[in-house]
């Protein structure tokens, strides 16, 4: 903590904390441990449920008729391997989400598959699927996969999900030039790249991760929806040229100003909630923008009701915690200015209802009798900080 600490507020000083302490859920703080540490502490966790656990296995206790085009056994199934589906060539969807699989195996006659959900299990490599070239969705997420190479070859892939990995470079995906969705949020991305080929691409999804700005989505023409939520993006820039976008999420982000959309005018819906903006401003020609989400910044711009006014489509808005929003008629104020409004702060209007913020005049805090002792424990050491 720096000299100035004294002048940091309670909560800030709570949230920075947390944050070193790799406790805060926005963002992905530094790793407190290095991947050697990791691998052990996993090994160890695995060693030791791998003497309690009770598997299931596939072809015996999860049994399945070799003709069958589908096979789902997920959640509650704990399978350690893919086996005994040498037979199922009219396999085409294969769920085993949740399990306790480590390798990717077992696939080799099954070349009539399209998709394939491996989400939640133990998988460290992607390998053994280059001959499944009819995939249209693989789903890798929440495994422990470092590395994205191996999927040259599934051309016909449209949907990839490769979140809550351990992904720090984006590599291999040139030649998936039929992909219209990929999601790698939750990894260890600090720059988007690499993606100049895929101009198919509709929906990409990288929300926490350590993105400081917007790059490399030149060529993505004809993305619809982008989410970056949750990363370090300070500017809000590298988007002007995707005219096709539709849906952009940047909460939880660094953003001190609205600016480069003026190109975006299929743009229904934006949410900059817990940035840094202290106007409404920047969406002069967003004239289709039906759901705004600011709650949570720095707005206190009276002229910032009237910037509103221009939005004759917007449905529902976001603007609780805001200095703003604490003035005693702005929500009256802000129905008359946008009479289109059928929802504010998640409540929906009603027809001759005013919508009035609610206030804590006898309202008493509900506390647990016993506070909880890692809570107890920060505020203990953020009292001392301030001593």
């Amino acid at each position: 903590m720096e000299s100035n600490q004294s002048d940091y507020t309670m909560k800030e000083m709570i949230a920075q904390k947390l944050k070193d302490q790799g406790k805060d859920s926005a963002h992905n703080s530094d790793e407190e441990e290095n991947d050697d540490q990791r691998n052990s502490r996993e090994a160890r966790q695995d060693q030791k449920q791998e003497q309690v656990i009770e598997y299931s296995y596939l072809g015996k206790d999860c049994t399945f008729d070799n003709d069958a085009e589908e096979i789902e056994y997920s959640m509650i199934y704990r399978i350690p391997k893919i086996e005994n589906l040498e037979n199922c060539v009219n396999l085409q969807r294969l769920g085993l989400r949740k399990n306790l699989i480590k390798k990717i195996e077992g696939l080799d006659n099954n070349l009539a598959l399209t998709h394939l959900e491996l989400y939640d299990n133990r998988i460290k490599i992607i390998e053994n699927i280059s001959h499944l070239t009819n995939l249209v969705m693989l789903d890798l997420s929440f495994n422990r996969i470092t590395d994205i190479s191996g999927l040259d070859s599934l051309v016909n892939l449209r949907k990839l999900f490769l979140a809550s990995n351990r992904i720090s470079d984006i590599s291999g995906l040139d030649f998936l030039v039929n992909l219209e969705t990929l999601d790698l949020g939750d990894n260890k991305l600090k720059k988007i790249e690499n993606l100049d080929r895929l101009y198919n691409l509709t929906e990409l999804y990288a929300a926490k991760n350590k993105l400081t700005e917007i790059s490399g989505l030149d060529n993505l023409k004809n993305l619809m929806i982008v989410a970056l939520q949750a990363n370090f993006i300070q500017r809000l820039s590298g988007v002007d040229h995707l005219e096709s976008l539709e849906e952009l999420y940047l909460q939880q982000n660094e953003i001190s100003k609205i600016e480069g959309l003026d190109s975006l005018t299929n743009l229904n819906t934006l949410d900059l909630a817990y940035n840094r903006l202290e106007k409404i401003e920047g969406l002069d020609n967003n004239f289709q923008v039906t759901e705004l989400w600011l709650n949570y910044n720095k707005i206190e711009d009276n002229d910032s009701l009237n910037y509103l006014n221009r939005f004759k489509k917007l449905e529902t808005i976001y603007v609780a915690d805001n200095p703003i929003a604490k003035n005693e008629h702005f929500m009256d104020n802000l129905q008359k200015a946008v009479p289109t409004l059928r929802q504010i702060d998640g409540y929906v209007l009603r027809p001759g209802i005013t919508f009035k913020m609610m206030q804590n005049v006898n309202v008493k805090p509900i506390t647990k009798k016993e506070m909880n002792p890692k809570v107890k424990e920060i505020l203990e050491d953020v009292t001392k900080m301030q001593q």
